[in-house]
């Protein structure tokens, strides 16, 4: 990566800033939104956009080495001396365990019908990730939801049980800015027509599945107090996601049970993660802060993961989240394949 000084300005000649040339394929989230000089096939990158091309570096290199990994294991197996090929073979049989899982490793979404309309409050506030828990909140108390918040928070809905008509009928009583007028009223709009397409049942005809963490971390930013969606551990007002973090919710054992909140000291361990952008380890701490009991010990790929590891709290007193229902890997085993969305690495 070449770099140059580039004088800011006459009145300031004597502060120099640094600025760096790249190729384009390095940068091409950048030259998509115009943010970058170009010229002769390379991207000129002020010191504050370079991370943007360490992080596509990084991953590039983690998947050719990871590809490689799988290669040298394969390989390994053709060993002549036995005990040197088994002791190579489970160094990365494990190793590629912890970091990849089986094309057949996907979490078994709900039943259809397995959730209510009625119901879908109540696990807000004791299963969903903040991501999910946000996004109803402001649903419920705006009575409207932006294109990314009504798309991901429908697949979520979709993923935990509740069926087509359900959605209807909850989206419906609750998206009241744009007018009421019950569940056929609501099935003619372009809304209606965003619930039934989430189900396969407009558009391609596809059955779409909820969305990774990668996935949210690569909306949009959220631009006005309309919007809501993406990740909460990306904030902006560091005095109001501590105010958020600072709430009580109820305990995920059952009423019985007291409130649970995160101490002051996981808040700020939480905050410095967030900082650091290790927003999904940030989750993690989240969620076991809120889950006394619970025994888990990797990240989580998805929200959906998050409530299934949650409900299973809930159902196990003596503590659980290891692994996830319909998952029968792991609980350190990744996403079936290798991309930017579900590569990800073990971090202390």
């Amino acid at each position: 990566m070449d770099y140059c000084k580039v004088r800011s300005g006459e009145a300031d000649a004597a502060r120099a800033q640094t600025f760096y040339a790249v190729p384009m394929a390095l940068a091409t989230r950048l030259v998509k939104r115009r943010d970058v000089l170009c010229c002769r096939g390379r991207a000129i990158l002020h010191r504050a956009q370079v991370q943007d091309v360490f992080i596509v570096v990084f991953r590039n290199a983690l998947s050719k080495g990871l590809h490689e990994a799988y290669l040298a294991r394969l390989k390994q197996q053709n060993l002549e001396d036995e005990g040197e090929r088994r002791t190579v073979v489970n160094m990365l049989d494990t190793f590629l365990e912890q970091f990849i899982a089986d094309p057949s490793d996907n979490l078994k979404e709900g039943v259809a019908g397995s959730v209510g309309p009625g119901d879908v409050q109540g696990l807000a506030q004791v299963h969903f990730p903040l991501c999910m828990r946000m996004i109803d909140s402001h649903l419920r108390r705006e009575g409207h939801l932006k294109h990314h918040g009504r798309f991901t928070y429908g697949l979520f809905l979709k993923a935990i049980g509740l069926s087509m008509e359900d959605a209807l009928v909850l989206f419906a009583s609750l998206m009241t800015q744009k007018g009421g007028g019950g569940v056929e009223a609501f099935r003619k709009t372009a809304y209606g027509y965003n619930v039934r397409h989430n189900y396969g049942m407009e558009g391609k005809k596809t059955s779409y599945s909820s969305a990774s963490c990668g996935t949210l971390l690569g909306l949009p930013p959220m631009i006005d107090r309309s919007d809501c969606h993406g990740c909460p551990f990306r904030f902006r007002d560091e005095g109001a996601f501590r105010a958020l973090l600072q709430r009580e919710q109820p305990n995920p054992l059952g009423q019985s049970f007291p409130a649970v909140r995160p101490t002051p000291a996981d808040i700020e361990d939480i905050i410095q993660d967030c900082k650091g952008q290790h927003f999904t380890r940030a989750c993690y701490k989240h969620f076991m802060a809120t889950h006394p009991t619970a025994k888990r010990d990797s990240l989580f790929r998805s929200p959906y993961e998050y409530y299934c590891c949650s409900t299973e709290v809930a159902q196990t007193p003596e503590g659980g989240g290891g692994n996830t229902p319909g998952d029968k890997r792991p609980s350190g085993a990744m996403a079936p394949t290798l991309n930017e969305d579900n590569v990800r690495l073990r971090t202390s």
